[in-house]
């Protein structure tokens, strides 16, 4: 009897050890300590590189947007230079040990929320946001509101200064991935980037005036749910 429970264990193991695959490291070595893995692919002027390994769900959610799947950049042919996808998937796919073995991530694998873009409000009904440019020369009027739905439900502000100065703004829609990159990780709370560089801002705001009518800093800023960075 005793013998019979212990064969039933060692079956129930090995079945296990079929069945959960493990996670590849950029050395393409065992990663066998996550339940999740990542690829992530980098567009540059020399090519692509890959960097890929174990994680979990919290940095895979906060990087959904960047999925090759929600990613309008990743479907391109020829995506654009700094192009950043970021996949991942369930370590836990019997077709294929290693599911970040290769340079596509199999979509079946991969979790729901880096397969679905979240459908809001204001990417159905639309946000209303200005869209010009202006600098000491021009002002824009209630005539530059637009609203912006779909992929770019964002208003966005780049603002253009010199020697700490404001010379510049560019009024326009944005996608989520351009405010994630561009807002959250490139300007974030800093403010380098006021003595002479561009600051980028998001904003997502109700009906009415837009949340980015303002030369400068919306007030009304977007919340991408993490802590800032200065850098990816």
């Amino acid at each position: 009897m005793y013998r019979i429970e212990i064969n039933k264990l060692k079956a129930n193991k090995a079945t296990k050890s079929v069945d959960r695959s493990i996670c590849k490291d950029n050395n393409l070595q065992l990663d066998v300590r996550h339940n999740i893995c990542f690829l992530k692919k980098t567009y540059t002027n020399g090519g692509v590189t890959y960097e890929r390994g174990g994680t979990n769900e919290t940095v895979c959610m906060n990087n959904a947007a960047l999925s090759s799947l929600r990613n309008p950049d990743c479907k391109s042919a020829s995506p654009p230079v700094n192009t950043v996808c970021y996949d991942c998937c369930t370590a836990h796919c019997p077709e294929d040990r290693f599911c970040n073995g290769q340079n596509v991530i199999n979509p079946n694998y991969m979790p729901s929320y880096m397969k679905t873009v979240i459908t809001t409000s204001a990417a159905v009904n639309g946000t209303k946001c200005l869209v010009c440019t202006e600098d000491q020369s021009y002002s824009c009027s209630s005539m530059d509101y637009s609203v912006c739905s779909g992929e770019r439900p964002y208003c966005l502000n780049e603002i253009i200064y010199h020697n700490g100065n404001w010379t510049k703004t560019l009024h326009r829609c944005a996608s989520r991935v351009e405010c994630y990159w561009d807002y959250w990780i490139g300007t974030g709370n800093g403010t380098e980037c006021i003595q002479n560089g561009v600051c980028t801002y998001c904003c997502q705001g109700p009906d009415g005036k837009p949340c980015n009518a303002m030369t400068e800093k919306p007030t009304n800023l977007t919340n991408f749910g993490q802590t800032q960075n200065r850098g990816i």
